[in-house]
């Protein structure tokens, strides 16, 4: 019996495994296990982490113009209507990266807003494309 990606093989019979499963990468930040070895995450965390990394890395490659970033506003300021903006901006970029690497698609229609205290909270949903699964996300700025 031949099996599908998504099959493996038990004993006598074939399990479905969800391809998020196998997905594997670098766990962020970088650590190491207790044996030394690099730290790996796997599935939707690998996702949420590469999700999360990417809303706060900047794209700036000059050393000394580091300002292309979210920066302190993100934290003391979140809930003003120009740091909105520049997180929405920041995200559209992001997953149009994202989509072009064939990875994840920002689902548009899914993100909202929620301000709880001095902490606004972004979710969103968005399709990983290499699992063909939607997932929610869910980001504190603030506070």
């Amino acid at each position: 019996m031949a099996l599908s990606q998504k099959q493996v093989q038990v004993g006598s019979s074939a399990i479905v495994k969800s391809t998020s499963e196998k997905r594997r990468g670098l766990a962020i930040p970088m650590r190491s296990t207790s044996a030394g070895r690099l730290a790996t995450s796997i599935g939707e965390t690998l996702d949420l982490e590469r999700i999360s990394t990417a809303l706060t890395d900047g794209d700036n490659e000059n050393p000394f113009r580091q300002d292309r970033t979210m920066g302190s506003a993100m934290v003391f300021d979140a809930g003003s209507p120009a740091v909105r903006a520049r997180i929405m901006s920041r995200l559209r970029v992001v997953f149009a990266e994202f989509e072009r690497q064939q990875r994840y698609r920002l689902l548009a229609e899914s993100i909202e807003w929620e301000q709880q205290g001095p902490e606004l909270i972004l979710t969103f949903k968005y399709h990983n494309l290499e699992a063909d699964e939607i997932k929610p996300f869910s980001q504190k700025f603030g506070g």
